[in-house]
This record gives C-alpha cells, structure tokens and sequence, in this order.
C-alpha cells in the first residue's frame, strides 16, 4: 500500500512539473515572438519617418526623390504585410494588454505608410495601388477578401501594395478613417476616392487595380 502511495505521489510530481514546464515554455515563446513583432514594429517605425521627410523634399524639389521614396515605401509595405500575417495568426490565441498595444501600434504605422505611399502616389510616375484594407475578427468573408488581394498583389507585388487595418482597433488615428471613409462592415477597401463597402470580388476590384496601372489581368470577370 505505501508503495502504491509512493508511486502516486511520484506520478503527480511529475504531471506537475511536465505542466509547469510547458507553461513555462509558452510564456518563453510568446516573449520571443512579441519580442520579434515590437522588433520589427520599431524599424518600420524608423522607416515610414524617413519616408516621412522625403516626401517633404519631394514637394521642395519636385521628382527627384520619387524613385527613392516609391522604393522605400514598397519595401515598408511588405514589411507591414509580413507583421500583419502574424498578428492575423496570432488572433485567436493572444487576448492580452501586450498584444493590444502591438496591434495598435501596428494600425498606426500601417495607415501612417499608406498616406505616404498615396501622397508618392499622387505626385510620381509609374503609378502605384495603395490599397487600405479594412478586416476585422472574427470575420468569415475577410478570409476570401484577403484571397482575392493576393491574386492581385501576384501579379505586380512591386504596385500592388495593401495596407490591412482592423477596424475595430480602439485609437484615434483609426476611428477618424473608419469614420471618414463612412466603414461599416468588414471587409471594406478603399483606394483613393473609391470606397467599398463589403466585400469586392475580383470583377470589381480589377476595374481599379488593372486599368489604374496598364496592367492586363486574366479573367478580370472571374469572381472567387
């Protein structure tokens, strides 16, 4: 009988510490990867202020600066997309403070990019699609909107840039967009003047990506 007792003992110090362990490992994991994302968030955060005083010379001394900024401002672009690729997978397991801030963070730098890329847009040749991309989660058909951004960005990764802000993030840089661009629903894209509220099928879309840039899609009708 005490031997039997011993080994129950035994059996549930080590469940304890084997789930103490893994505790531990995951909080050793998600400090790595908010490490990583706050990383990356600061250097894009450089980035755009640079970006942000070569417009101002782009308005002193004309087009000089455009070959630089277009360059700088399509390298931030996929930047955003890749730390915005890991907030989306990081949706579903991560509710904390911590993670908030790193998603406002984040909406703000990638609207910030996307006026500079419009404002570069406006004043520079070849032409450029900022696309700013309203999701929100859970959101079923943002998934299939984010499909039919892809099929785009395939084609010209290099002008077809997409800005992705959950519009539900509580700050003000946001709210005075979502409010702006009159956002009600999630999907919702905007490129320039053009407001979508809802989800937009490549059909539509292409009649602002393709004919915007003198590019020939295939199947511009096709819808997903």
């Amino acid at each position: 009988m005490k031997r039997k007792t011993t080994v129950y003992v035994a059996v549930a110090i080590i469940s304890l510490v084997l789930y103490l362990a893994g505790i531990i490992s995951g909080i050793t994991i998600q400090k790595s990867v908010s490490d990583s994302m706050e990383s990356k968030l600061a250097l894009i955060k450089n980035d755009i202020e640079s970006q942000q005083q070569e417009l101002l010379l782009l308005n002193l001394q004309g087009k000089e600066s455009c070959a630089v900024l277009r360059s700088l401002s399509s390298i931030t672009a996929m930047k955003l997309e890749s730390v915005s690729d890991e907030i989306r997978k990081l949706e579903d397991r991560r509710n904390d403070e911590q993670f908030s801030k790193m998603k406002e963070t984040y909406s703000t730098l990638s609207i910030q990019a996307w006026i500079v890329m419009t404002a570069v847009n406006k004043n520079c040749d070849p032409k450029t699609v900022p696309i700013l991309y309203y999701y929100s989660f859970p959101c079923e058909q943002c998934h299939e909107q984010e499909s039919v951004l892809e099929y785009f960005k395939s084609i010209d990764k290099q002008r077809i840039l997409t800005y992705a802000v959950d519009k539900d993030v509580n700050t003000s840089l946001v709210q005075i967009l979502v409010k702006s661009h009159n956002i009600g629903t999630a999907p919702s894209i905007v490129y320039g003047d053009i407001i979508y509220n809802g989800f937009v099928d490549k059909g539509n879309l292409s009649a602002v990506v393709c004919n915007e840039i003198n590019l020939t899609c295939a199947n511009q009708t096709e819808t997903l």
